[in-house]
């Protein structure tokens, strides 16, 4: 099994770490967080480092890191984290559930795949998304990087999304939508149309109701 440590400390680490626990696909170390956050020694019962000083404990050549960070501001703080991680030169972990059905082999490193979901043949996924439980990713898409799709997303075939964004649960993307980056979805909405980025959308079917403010989402940190 990979020997892998968690960067975050927060609900969504947990429920990714529990998940990996159950699922014995891999081993998990540890947690990590960059030392400004460092507030506590352990979680999940398990020790905290440093991030900035992970080589003084592991072998970078052996241990995998998985990103656990959420969608605050539109998942910038997760793309932060991954471009942290990138400059001091370490390698990330890619899970993808042994639950989830992925027959795509373009699936781009740091992306966290959970059980339930459906990425088909033909489809692509850039770095660092989230696709939460239930999820089916129509065929022949195109996910850019850094995006956050929470639960039981539907999206038809050719759908092109950008970066940035956040899919609330139990949306549906219509066949061919062309979502920007930086696009907010709320629950339960029918997106037909394209999106312009940058503004944030809900209905059945999804209309544009506001520009987003700079700090839109701040759940998980």
């Amino acid at each position: 099994m990979e020997k892998i440590i968690i960067v975050g400390t927060n609900e969504f680490s947990e429920y990714v770490y529990e998940t990996i626990r159950i699922e014995k696909k891999a081993e998990v170390i540890g947690f990590s967080t960059l030392k400004e956050h460092l507030t506590q020694k352990e979680f999940c019962e398990l020790p905290i480092y440093p991030l900035e000083e992970l080589p003084n404990f592991f072998n970078m050549d052996d241990t995998l890191l998985l990103i656990t960070v959420g969608y605050t501001k539109m998942n910038k703080r997760r793309e932060n984290t991954y471009n942290i991680c990138k400059q001091l030169g370490y390698r990330l972990y890619t899970y993808i559930s042994p639950r989830a059905i992925c027959d795509s082999t373009n699936i781009g490193e740091g992306c966290i795949i959970m059980p339930q979901t459906y990425i088909p043949p033909v489809t692509k996924l850039g770095v660092c998304n989230v696709i939460n439980v239930g999820t089916i990713v129509g065929h022949t898409s195109n996910i850019g990087d850094f995006n956050w799709f929470s639960g039981n997303v539907t999206m038809g075939g050719n759908v092109m999304v950008g970066n940035n964004c956040f899919i609330g649960m139990n949306c549906l993307l219509k066949n061919g939508v062309n979502v920007a980056s930086q696009t907010m979805i709320g629950a339960y909405s029918c997106l037909t149309e394209d999106t312009v980025e940058g503004r944030f959308y809900s209905g059945n079917p999804a209309i544009n109701t506001k520009k987003l403010k700079s700090i839109v989402v701040c759940d998980f940190i």
